[in-house]
């Protein structure tokens, strides 16, 4: 399985104590800093992103790292959807926030024996 045929897609909304000013214009400058166009609020963020190579999902890896140290405790889950030509289906990370670190749980489609349509 080669990185350079694989192509990331982010898709987040997570929930969080409310955030004091200080810590809300953190968040903000750790997506503006990297690029990355998010809705954040001082309970809540929500951003996507599509098309990404490699270098680039390891950015915004890097980012929800950043953010995980502010954030602390999340709820709900930042999805990545990774689609590689030669493999067909797509494959699945998963993120979390717990304890002011990401977590990360890997996931892939796991296809039943077809069966015809009553």
């Amino acid at each position: 399985m080669s990185k350079e045929n694989e192509i990331y897609g982010f898709f987040g909304l997570l929930y969080y104590d409310e955030l004091p000013d200080s810590e809300l214009e953190s968040l903000e400058e750790i997506f503006n800093d990297a690029g990355i166009d998010a809705s954040v609020s001082s309970t809540e963020l929500d951003f996507d992103t599509e098309g990404l190579e490699h270098d680039e999902y390891t950015a915004v890896i890097s980012v929800l790292k950043k953010v995980a140290k502010v954030v602390k405790e999340g709820e709900a889950e930042i999805k990545c959807e990774i689609g590689n030509d030669e493999e067909g289906d797509p494959r699945f990370e998963f993120y979390t926030i717990k304890e002011g670190k990401l977590w990360r749980q890997p996931a892939k489609i796991v296809r039943e024996v077809a069966k015809p349509v009553k």
